[in-house]
């Protein structure tokens, strides 16, 4: 299972969603959104970007990445730090769709996720 760090929007790697606190966040069913919804692999992609220019320029901020996903991840982000959850779980971008084995397991576990949420 894939969460954010409401800190710094990079992904943390899971096993067991009951052994942390985490926000859950879920998508929008509407295909006349403004801003589209993050996939994995955009948000994958951001975060390699944001980690390759902190190399070139430590000055980066830490917060680079979240900077670049959309309004909706970056509130839900400061809700959940506001409340002292460090970590968040939004089914659009914490989900690799294009690995079946996780789609699958995502599916399967999906309201295991909701649940075990704060």
């Amino acid at each position: 299972m894939w969460l954010l760090n409401t800190a710094n929007g990079n992904f943390v790697s899971v096993n067991d969603p009951r052994s942390v606190r985490y926000a859950p966040l879920s998508h929008v069913w509407s295909k006349d959104l403004q801003v589209p919804e993050l996939s994995f692999h955009e948000l994958r992609r951001i975060q390699e970007e944001v980690r390759a220019a902190r190399e070139k320029d430590p000055t980066v901020p830490e917060d680079a990445v979240l900077a670049h996903t959309s309004l909706k991840i970056r509130s839900a982000c400061a809700y959940a730090r506001d409340d002292g959850i460090g970590l968040l779980w939004a089914n659009t971008c914490c989900i690799d769709k294009s690995s079946s084995a996780e789609l699958g397991e995502a599916i399967n576990s999906m309201y295991s996720w909701y649940s075990s949420s704060t």
